[in-house]
């Protein structure tokens, strides 16, 4: 949800408290379980599929 909101991956790592890195891992992990290359792709997929 913190990436849909638009949130940083620095902004994300501090209110997780957690790594930076950890967040990026975890995205690249989420994008690819959703089929799509990024945030923005994500962004779009995740709201057509809510829309749909």
């Amino acid at each position: 949800m913190l990436l849909l909101k638009g949130l940083s991956f620095k902004e994300i790592a501090a209110i997780r408290s957690t790594r930076e890195k950890t967040v990026r891992q975890q995205a690249s992990q989420l994008y690819a379980k959703a089929g799509v290359n990024g945030r923005y792709a994500f962004s779009a997929w995740f709201f057509e599929d809510f829309l749909g």
